[in-house]
């Protein structure tokens, strides 16, 4: 690059810096991820104050420096104002930037992580509530497909067969990150069993700082929280689709010790659910096209536009949805190896009240 150059970008993160200026994360279409400096952006009267805010796209002209690179110039071609009025919608919007600051490059160009995480922010700010956490999960497989490690949901990721539901009530299937995906009842404990005596051994101590999150208000052995690192994924499987992108763990957040790796149990509509979103992100993948197409952002979940031979309800219910979020947020963690922390308002943003706390009929 010369010492000026022009750039297309998102800003995905922006911290003060001194007393005036900003330092901003920007994903550029043409060379990756970049951070730079926006002068005198916190003043009132600066041009770049509003230029400089998140979620907002530029036309750059920018000046090479030796580690930070200086904006001199910027013009505003899309913002999305929606999304600051509405907390659910915010939080969700957060949470894949940061999935796509965790595998974004620099120096190269990222026009297809600068395509899909613009064509997420408008179809959030559009999206009616009940769509928000939908959109979100969508996402999620979107970028680990992206990055290369989507998970498994067809077949038991350690023994390589077919997971057929076999009863209707109370059919469960376990999902764990180091295994790479779905796995089977059995399977899914001789992992536990593992971690816990590699736990055991090592004396690796709980995380307190990341609970166990109760599976539809239970506490299942041996999946809900493991000290990191326990063992080596066995498995990993793009669904059948080649990744568009290696696995990167570049990151612009300082480094953070690696989260607990945490199993979960799916029930069979919950398993059904995360195959059917995974077989519509393959879908678009195999098409080579950006997911414009955001029907269930409209609270529409309708069985054709996802099922293959799936006998599935029309519509899930917003807690089906937050489980598959949650199992895919231990697994987006464990092969990124950072923690979410948006992830922390996921719950408060969309789990249920408890009953006590509903106002009266």
């Amino acid at each position: 690059m010369s010492a000026s150059y022009k750039a297309t970008g998102i800003n995905l993160k922006g911290v003060p810096m001194g007393e005036n200026d900003r330092l901003l994360t920007v994903l550029t279409a043409e060379y990756g991820l970049i951070r730079a400096i926006a002068p005198g952006s916190r003043k009132h009267e600066s041009s770049l104050r509003g230029r400089s805010g998140v979620f907002v796209v530029n036309h750059l002209l920018l000046i090479k420096g030796k580690s930070l690179d200086k904006i001199i110039q910027a013009e505003s071609i899309a913002s999305y104002p929606g999304l600051s009025q509405d907390l659910g919608k915010l939080t969700a919007a957060q949470y894949l930037a940061e999935l796509v600051l965790y595998q974004a490059m620099g120096d190269q160009p990222q026009s297809v992580l600068f395509g899909l995480i613009q064509a997420y922010l408008s179809a959030l700010e559009g999206a009616q509530a009940d769509g928000v956490l939908p959109l979100l999960v969508e996402g999620m497989v979107t970028l680990l497909r992206l990055a290369g490690v989507a998970p498994e949901v067809n077949l038991c990721a350690v023994t390589r067969q077919p997971l057929r539901q076999t009863r209707t009530d109370g059919w469960q299937v376990g999902f764990h990150p180091s295994a790479g995906g779905v796995v089977s009842l059995a399977a899914f404990e001789q992992i536990c069993d593992r971690e816990r005596r590699f736990r055991g051994s090592s004396g690796d101590p709980s995380f307190p700082n990341d609970p166990a999150i109760p599976h539809n208000g239970e506490r299942f052995g041996g999946g809900e929280r493991f000290g990191s690192g326990a063992i080596a994924p066995s498995a990993l499987s793009a669904g059948g689709n080649p990744p568009l992108s290696r696995r990167v763990r570049q990151s612009t957040a300082p480094y953070r010790a690696a989260p607990p790796v945490a199993g979960t149990r799916l029930t069979a509509a919950e398993w059904q659910l995360l195959r059917q979103v995974a077989t519509r992100d393959a879908m678009a993948a195999k098409n080579t096209t950006l997911p414009t197409d955001f029907s269930y952002a409209q609270g529409s979940y309708a069985q054709g536009s996802y099922a293959q031979g799936d006998c599935a309800p029309d519509t899930y219910a917003q807690e089906t949805w937050l489980a598959v979020e949650r199992s895919l947020r231990y697994y987006a963690q464990y092969h990124f190896e950072r923690l979410i922390q948006s992830a922390s308002l996921i719950d408060a943003c969309f789990a249920p009240l408890p009953s006590t706390l509903l106002p009266p009929a």
